[in-house]
């Protein structure tokens, strides 16, 4: 990463009340987690081996080594991993920068969730490439960054924001699509988590939909009428 947006995840995740939210389940969109686990298993070629690059609460690696027979997190912060690696106890540890990960290394699926926005657009096409390099000829790819709104250009550029997660590209979704078709890498795009974001009422209209979903598996997204997602996922398959 850029030494100008340099963010200290081992300070971020080591702070008291990062890890004791995680330990209650507080952390992370457990929604969207959810969401884009469905979706992975649904399109996967194979449910046999699955890399997160980027630790984040653990909750989809949890999700994930239950459906896979093997699943890995990596992250260069071992404080990110020890949260993670509690909530996803099936999950193996990776200590690693991505960009120095070895690539001989492949998997099924590798997947990235709320990463690859973090990097300068240089950084970010090499991602993209790592990730599909370390996925099989046969694998997937799935990577999810927050969608493109009006509202998130400002919001990235606040400094509490910066502080607190570095940087972030707020085009990172147009960004990464150009390069994919500029590259011609065959890719699907899908918006997901249609609850509105940098609103007020943001919070309780979470709530509203969470508790619902997690009971009953009822996904009541439908009562906000939006074409498009707060997320979005672009989903590369590597057999076809």
């Amino acid at each position: 990463m850029s030494v100008k947006y340099e963010t200290n995840w081992d300070y971020y995740y080591n702070k008291t009340h990062r890890k004791l939210l995680s330990l209650l389940g507080l952390t992370g969109n457990l929604f969207l987690n959810r969401e884009i686990g469905k979706y992975i298993v649904q399109n996967a070629n194979n449910l046999g081996s699955l890399i997160e690059i980027g630790a984040g609460s653990g909750y989809l690696s949890n999700l994930m080594s239950e459906k896979f027979r093997e699943c890995f997190i990596l992250d260069r912060s071992k404080f990110a991993l020890e949260i993670s690696s509690k909530r996803a106890k099936k999950a193996h540890s990776i200590l690693c920068d991505v960009f120095e990960f070895n690539k001989k290394e492949e998997f099924d699926v590798v997947v990235s969730l709320g990463l690859v926005e973090h990097f300068n657009e240089k950084e970010m096409q090499n991602l993209i490439s790592i990730h599909i390099e370390i996925a099989k000829k046969d694998g997937c790819v799935f990577i999810l960054v927050p969608a493109h709104y009006k509202k998130r250009e400002e919001v990235v550029g606040l400094p509490s924001m910066i502080r607190k997660f570095g940087f972030q590209d707020a085009f990172a979704e147009y960004k990464i699509e150009d390069y994919l078709k500029k590259n011609n890498i065959q890719h699907i795009k899908k918006y997901l988590d249609f609850i509105p974001h940098y609103t007020w009422y943001y919070e309780i209209l979470r709530k509203i939909v969470l508790f619902p979903y997690l009971l009953f598996g009822w996904n009541l997204e439908f009562i906000v009428h939006k074409e498009k997602g707060s997320h979005v996922v672009f989903f590369i398959n590597k057999k076809k």
